[in-house]
């Protein structure tokens, strides 16, 4: 345990997930406050999502055809803080789409790179990912919290500025990272493509592809949809701290979760909280009490969902394929399920807001009947 650098680690993830705090519960409200229209507040969210469909697979593949993931990393650190001053720059529709595509190209280099490294110092202790990466839980909360009740007082139109700052706290956490050879190790050759196409791999991706698709509608719409019923912002933050900081406790307990049931069980109970949890946002929207009980479920939809995957691909995509194994992860579990999220939520929105949640959990329906298919096919 002495080679970790465990702080520096916890540090990168706490600012990089602060960044996540700013975007996720508040770009909505910003882009509206710009003028933006619900379609084009979808389309805008669905950038990033949609350039981490290519994005991360080429920068895991520059990764693993380098072998150097912190460098690659470094990289897309440096792009997007740049590419940032163009969107805090830009306030028309053509020039923050362009500099929101190309922040996104860039942003995307970073996590699933980030995460190869911290797996590959953990090496034969890698059930300790969720205690380092809940200091990226730690860094949402508080941000999440904080900016809750600054836009209470202060104009929302400050929030780019607000998501700078953190951009140059990443940089900052970057290059203070040690040189990535103690973390690669030695790599034993595999295909990522014969990886890839192993059944069991293949349903786990189209479940987890559904889970998020389930989330990108949240991700893109909560805030906007709590708004809509009259929360306030500094409300907004709070529930959206408060299921960081269940995914926070869950993350912590997950090195307990992962001895005593195996995947194929935490993914089910996953998906099977995910769908409560819309049911409650869907049919009792206005009871504070309820949407208190349905963000707590988090911990699940999301933190559960992550670390199970995580471990997943950890477990079938070894050596030389772990970069673009968690690169391809995140582009079918982040990229192409939440930006179809955001863009068939901006399309729901349009039609009736009380129908967001009941596609969501639609959705989530189909991704338990997939996983119960896997399960039973694995067990003839």
């Amino acid at each position: 345990m002495h080679s970790l650098p465990y702080w520096r680690l916890a540090f990168f993830y706490f600012v990089y997930f602060a960044v996540i705090g700013g975007l996720s519960p508040y770009w909505g409200l910003y882009l509206e406050h710009i003028g933006l229209t619900p379609k084009l507040i979808g389309v805008v969210m669905a950038i990033p999502m949609l350039t981490r469909i290519v994005a991360p697979n080429i920068w895991g593949w520059v990764a693993s055809r380098t072998g150097r993931p912190l460098q690659v990393m470094l990289f897309g650190c440096v792009g997007a803080a740049l590419c940032f001053i163009g969107v805090i720059w830009r306030k028309d529709v053509a020039g923050l789409i362009a500099f929101t595509l190309a922040f996104s190209f860039f942003w995307n280099a970073i996590l699933a790179q980030f995460e190869v490294l911290t797996l590959g110092y953990l090496k034969d202790t890698p059930e300790k990912y969720g205690q380092i990466r809940s200091w990226g839980s730690i860094g949402f909360v508080l941000v999440v919290a904080g900016l809750g009740v600054v836009f209470d007082y202060l104009p929302i139109y400050l929030l780019p500025w607000c998501i700078f700052f953190f951009l140059i706290a990443i940089l900052i956490a970057a290059f203070s990272l040690p040189n990535d050879s103690a973390a690669r190790g030695s790599q034993t050759k595999t295909s990522f493509v014969a990886a890839l196409k192993q059944r069991k791999v293949v349903y786990f991706l189209i479940t987890v592809f559904l889970i998020q698709f389930s989330l990108g509608i949240f991700h893109a719409f909560y805030s906007l949809y709590l708004d809509y019923y009259g929360y306030s912002k500094t409300a907004i933050g709070s529930l959206w701290a408060l299921g960081a900081i269940a995914e926070i406790v869950l993350f912590m307990s997950m090195p307990a979760l992962l001895r005593r049931f195996s995947i194929n069980w935490l993914l089910g109970l996953a998906i099977v909280t995910t769908a409560l949890r819309w049911f409650l946002l869907g049919a009792y929207p206005q009871l504070l009490w309820v949407v208190i009980i349905a963000q707590l479920f988090h911990a699940f939809t999301f933190g559960l969902t992550h670390a199970v995957a995580i471990e997943f691909v950890r477990r079938h995509f070894p050596g030389s394929a772990q970069s673009q194994g968690q690169s391809f992860y995140s582009a079918i579990g982040f990229g192409a399920s939440n930006a179809l999220g955001s863009l068939a939520g901006g399309v729901i929105w349009d039609v009736s807001v009380g129908l967001l949640f009941n596609a969501a959990l639609l959705i989530v329906m189909f991704a338990g009947a997939v996983h119960v298919y896997q399960m039973r096919s694995s067990a003839s």
